[in-house]
């Protein structure tokens, strides 16, 4: 259900909305703390959340229609904290994260002294030789970019004000999700799914790196791949299947994450096309 020119929304901080809207209505708990509700021209609620000084703050949803959540979690002041669940328009599952706010703010107050001797967090140690990538770790650009799906383009630097994410979170199709945040940590179970509600991967972060078994299936519902990460990068063996769920490739990494071994199983000329690609 598209949003039109008349939908109330809130923009993220200080992020002005690009659309004339009406003032924004406020339904006020305390003299410091609001609860934020933005409606379609036809009255519906698209989203409900928490607001405290300038900053989303508390329960988050959002609404395709009134019977089918778009997303929902918390936050703590802009920062989503704990579990976060996004669906797809037809009801389906699309995503689960899990976030911590607090140590992500540990983490940035770490990594602009990075060249100390004592470091705590892998990212800080990331930070030392790339500090863009690192910064990138603490945002979700990464994370929801992988759902894309027939996505004009993905690399489009996502809009800053809930209006916008909103509007294109609700839209008809497949876009790419965008979450009413634009800073955060993984930090415990990570899963994606398919529009027709089969995995499509899942595993664990720790202090927002890769950490232990990582499984990755295909549409099917029949695994592609499983291996092991930790500090963000693979280890050790990690074993690749056909789609007909016939082991085909074994590829091992060193404790840097370097491929230092790869196996193809079985004649090369019985892979399809993707199965080699896979391997490549």
């Amino acid at each position: 259900m598209p949003i039109s020119a008349k939908s109330v929304l809130l923009p993220i901080g200080v992020h002005p909305t690009t659309h004339a809207s009406p003032p924004i209505i406020i339904d006020k708990k305390h003299r410091h703390q609001s609860q934020l509700i933005g409606f379609s021209a036809s009255g519906d609620t698209l989203f409900s959340g928490g607001f405290k000084r300038g900053r989303l703050h508390g329960t988050w949803m959002s609404w395709y229609h009134p019977s089918q959540l778009c997303d929902s979690g918390r936050l703590v002041r802009n920062v989503p904290d704990g579990e976060w669940k996004s669906w797809y328009n037809n009801g389906k599952p699309r995503s689960i994260r899990t976030y911590n706010a607090y140590l992500m703010h540990r983490i940035k107050d770490e990594i602009p002294r990075r060249g100390g001797k004592a470091t705590f967090f892998a990212v800080t140690d990331i930070a030392k030789s790339d500090p863009s990538y690192a910064w990138l770790l603490l945002t979700p650009t990464y994370s929801y970019v992988t759902l894309a799906v027939n996505a004009a383009n993905p690399q489009i630097i996502a809009p800053r004000n809930i209006e916008d994410r909103v509007e294109q979170n609700v839209l008809k199709g497949l876009h790419p999700y965008l979450p009413p945040f634009t800073e955060c940590l993984h930090h415990g179970l990570y899963m994606n799914f398919y529009p027709n509600g089969n995995m499509k991967d899942s595993g664990y972060y720790t202090n927002g790196l890769r950490e232990g078994v990582w499984e990755e299936w295909i549409n099917q519902g029949d695994m592609r791949s499983t291996g092991a990460y930790h500090r963000g990068v693979k280890q050790d063996t990690w074993k690749y299947y056909s789609a007909s769920g016939r082991l085909v490739g074994l590829k091992t990494y060193n404790k840097r994450g370097r491929e230092i071994a790869s196996k193809r199983i079985g004649a090369q000329s019985a892979l399809s096309s993707a199965e080699r690609a896979s391997l490549e």
